[in-house]
């Protein structure tokens, strides 16, 4: 009978042990996504090199790098380039005159991510700053892209889950 107790004690200790191991292994794991999300969220700085149209821009990172092609996060303007002629409006023309207006190329601007990396045509998708958006006084309404664009009127807020983070924001400006 003390042979089995022995053996229980063993038993129920090495259980005790595979668990403190398991769940210091899952701790790490769930700070490392953490601390990996908080750095994919991270500002970048970037330079506008070239408008494309009402909602796609080419930024070039400030650190250096390839030319990024961004589709702003959460917004949809008119077609203004489309190759099929008959989808572009005046609308779509006038909101890309209204953003190479807002971002003449040479001007900085920062760069963040949301859930998705890019879309299925490789854009990369961003929430685009004129400021720097970790400044105490950052206002995503008056300092976001994104946002102006739709406050501006050349934009509708339209939700792409599960990049949904200002979607709230966007429909609000809507007028």
């Amino acid at each position: 009978m003390r042979r089995a107790s022995l053996s229980f004690r063993k038993m129920v200790s090495i259980i005790v042990a595979v668990a403190v191991v398991f769940a210091v292994s899952v701790a790490q794991r769930h700070e490392g996504a953490e601390q990996r999300s908080a750095d994919d969220r991270a500002a970048v700085e970037a330079v506008v090199e070239k408008i494309v149209d009402g909602d796609t821009l080419d930024v070039k990172p400030a650190a250096g790098g390839e030319t990024m092609r961004i589709r702003l996060i959460g917004i949809d303007a008119p077609e203004s380039v489309n190759p099929d002629d008959s989808k572009n409006t005046e609308a779509g023309r006038e909101a890309s005159a209204w953003l190479k207006g807002s971002l003449p190329k040479g001007t900085r601007v920062w760069l963040v991510k949301d859930v998705s990396d890019a879309d299925k045509y490789g854009r990369y998708l961003r929430y685009v700053w004129i400021s720097d958006p970790s400044g105490a006084d950052a206002d995503p309404a008056k300092d976001m892209l994104n946002a102006l664009i739709v406050a501006n009127g050349h934009a509708v807020a339209k939700d792409f889950p599960p990049d949904t983070a200002y979607s709230q924001l966007f429909h609000s400006l809507e007028s």
